[in-house]
């Protein structure tokens, strides 16, 4: 399931000092947040079906149903990577004066930008179980083949678990600011000559 949020704003405003002179300012703002959850998000599904501790009261990323790995089956629970949080703020302010003098204009102005970027993901944020035939094959090695992975599920032996309580978390907070400045000079040509 993905859930994806945009929202934006912007306010400008022009002010004519004189007829050479103009003032251009703009202000922005900018918002998306994206998500991209698994179908049993913020359901217990570990903990109905009798897998203590793996879903954490109060903590949605670790609902759900744990990945159960049986050797020789298709793969069982939530994928894997999910869910994928994104929050990615922006803002924007722009300022610039025109100056005008006969044939010569100079705009200068300043761009300022703040942007804040918030991404949260998690490998096994469920746990992953892996079954495979040791736990049930023959101890003593005479008869090859004997054990079976299904049966190392329903007896509850799994040969590995492994859980990524540690999220990806990645904040990032960052501001540019930029200056310019443009002259432009435009030549008159006199009327009746081609320009050299």
């Amino acid at each position: 399931m993905n859930i994806a949020l945009h929202k934006a704003a912007q306010v400008n405003f022009d002010h004519v000092f004189s007829p050479t002179l103009v003032m251009e300012t703009k202000a922005g703002f900018s918002r998306y947040d994206a998500a991209t959850l698994h179908s049993n998000y913020g359901l217990n599904v570990s903990s109905q079906m009798g897998i203590p501790g793996v879903n954490v009261e109060g903590d949605t990323d670790s609902s759900g149903l744990s990945r159960l790995t049986i050797a020789g089956f298709t793969e069982l629970g939530d994928a894997g990577f999910i869910p994928l949080i994104i929050k990615n703020d922006v803002w924007q302010a722009v300022s610039s004066l025109t100056f005008v003098r006969g044939t010569r204009t100079l705009k200068v102005g300043v761009d300022v930008k703040l942007r804040d970027v918030t991404a949260k993901q998690s490998s096994t944020a469920r746990g992953i179980f892996a079954f495979n035939a040791n736990f049930t094959s023959d101890p003593a090695g005479v008869v090859r083949g004997a054990g079976n992975s299904y049966a190392s599920f329903l007896l509850g032996y799994p040969t590995s678990t492994s859980r990524s309580t540690s999220r990806a978390r990645r904040e990032k907070s960052e501001k540019s600011t930029g200056q310019r400045m443009r002259l432009i000079w435009i030549m008159r040509v006199p009327r009746g000559q081609p320009p050299a």
